[in-house]
């Protein structure tokens, strides 16, 4: 079974994670602006998704408060 695009950054996401704790969303965001500024648009968006994964792993409730709101901004 290929893996997929989001499986990838399932994988990503965990393993920076175990490997940098707290400091993985840092650590993502410091690498997608390392690919934005070389003009790797494509980069840049897939460690920006990593980056979001990583902060709804170390703080579930955060992220499904900022779901909840933006489901009920798109009712407006």
């Amino acid at each position: 079974m290929p893996v997929t695009l989001k499986d990838s950054i399932e994988i990503y996401s965990r393993m920076l994670i175990k490997r940098y704790g707290s400091s993985a969303v840092r650590k993502a965001q410091k690498h997608a602006g390392e690919l934005k500024h070389r003009g790797d648009v494509d980069g840049f968006e897939v460690w920006t998704n990593i980056s979001e994964t990583i902060s709804g792993y170390l703080n579930p409730q955060a992220d499904l408060e900022n779901h909840s709101n933006n489901k009920s901004d798109s009712k407006i």
